[in-house]
């Protein structure tokens, strides 16, 4: 039997995140988001010089941390990258986003680009033919240490979207199929859970789909044969290219 806990720390963080006011969560959201886990919670970065990496959080502490990334928001986003990621890791301070370890600096950077951009990116929703746009709900989502940790999920409205993403070109879809008959099979415990997820909380939800994320592949044999085995196993695949967002 799955514990409990995950669910309970996804609402304690639900409580501290609706502290804030609306401004400050707006800014916050746009580099930071929360994920529950059976021991706690951590805050996650987004930031370009910060991918991925975590702040561990016990609940009780949560609001704290909130409060100290709002009130140091202007010299978490200034100019000066550098002075920025040395305030956020600095251990002295006892405010740490630490590295994880064995994890592809490429693969973090491209999984926080598609964080930052999916719900805003029509591009996305427009490639698996749907007709809303999909919003970020979790990353790394699991229930218990072990298998099944989904690298992004996403929701349309209607379905939600398990996305894996792949540093390289790969047809070892299996893992992903694998992961999507878990979570079908534990619908139940998922709903509940994402009811009560903090920042972009899912009421509720048709299916459950699984979409490889990897690089663009130029030859075509190459990608007809990825196309294949995805659609082979029930799931669906996209490529990205390397691009750039502009903003005045």
């Amino acid at each position: 039997m799955i514990n409990r806990n995950i669910i309970e720390n996804a609402k304690k963080a639900t409580d501290a995140w609706g502290r804030l006011d609306k401004k400050d969560q707006g800014n916050l959201k746009k580099y930071f988001h929360l994920r529950p886990t059976q021991s706690g919670i951590s805050v996650i970065s987004t930031l370009s010089f910060l991918p991925m990496r975590g702040l561990v959080v016990p609940p009780n502490k949560l609001s704290v941390s909130l409060d100290y990334l709002k009130d140091n928001y202007k010299t978490i986003t200034q100019v000066d990258e550098k002075k920025a990621r040395d305030f956020l890791t600095d251990i002295n301070k006892k405010f740490w986003f630490k590295s994880r370890s064995g994890i592809s600096i490429l693969e973090e950077n491209i999984q926080s680009i598609m964080i930052n951009t999916m719900s805003e990116d029509s591009n996305l929703s427009l490639s698996l033919n749907l007709s809303n746009p999909i919003q970020f709900i979790a990353s790394e989502l699991r229930f218990q240490q072990g298998q099944y940790r989904v690298d992004i999920v996403g929701y349309d409205k209607d379905d939600l979207y398990l996305f894996e993403l792949k540093r390289n070109r790969t047809t070892k879809v299996i893992q992903l199929n694998n992961y999507v008959n878990y979570y079908i099979k534990y619908r139940t415990f998922l709903e509940d859970l994402l009811q009560n997820y903090p920042i972009n909380p899912v009421r509720k939800f048709n299916n459950i789909y699984g979409c490889m994320v990897m690089k663009y592949c130029e030859e075509k044999n190459q990608r007809d044969k990825l196309k294949n085995e995805a659609s082979a196993n029930k799931l669906k695949l996209l490529f990205y290219n390397s691009s750039i967002r502009y903003h005045k």
